[in-house]
């Protein structure tokens, strides 16, 4: 049996944390366990998620180079909202997503965000706006690449 790890730790000061470096052995596993395992993923997403007590970072191989970003602006997170959005994203065959995040900041302000790859967008991005704008409680689309 070989030695695995779920998680890697490091103390480090807060006045350097800008210039961590991340443990070599972490990266050597993500990329040969993981779907980066294929030869031709050249980049990576990272996407970085403040919460009241913690910073949590996520890494996502990509098989292109570009990813857009989907911000909704919402009065509500209701199932039929929900319904909505999931309706709109099979109708218009758009790709999983790297990473979907969704929370009400305060009452009737809630944010839903999602990261795709440009690369498998079967639909012009005006459409996907378009689309999203016509559910009743989204009071602003926001669709951007992500740099």
């Amino acid at each position: 049996m070989t030695d695995k790890e779920l998680s890697w730790g490091k103390v480090v000061d807060k006045n350097t944390l800008g210039n961590i470096s991340l443990p070599k052995k972490m990266f050597d596993s993500f990329f040969k366990e993981s779907l980066a395992a294929k030869q031709s993923l050249t980049h990576v997403l990272v996407v970085f998620s403040p919460k009241p007590r913690s910073l949590k970072i996520d890494i996502f191989p990509l098989e292109g180079e570009e990813v857009i970003k989907i911000q909704l602006k919402l009065t509500d997170f209701s199932v039929s909202t929900i319904e909505q959005i999931r309706e709109i994203t099979k109708e218009l065959d758009l790709p999983d997503d790297l990473f979907m995040s969704g929370v009400c900041v305060e009452q009737r302000y809630c944010l839903y965000e999602s990261y795709i790859e440009k690369n498998k967008l079967t639909v012009p991005i005006e459409l996907v706006k378009k689309r999203f704008s016509k559910i009743p409680s989204i009071t602003d689309v926001k669709i951007y690449k992500v740099e």
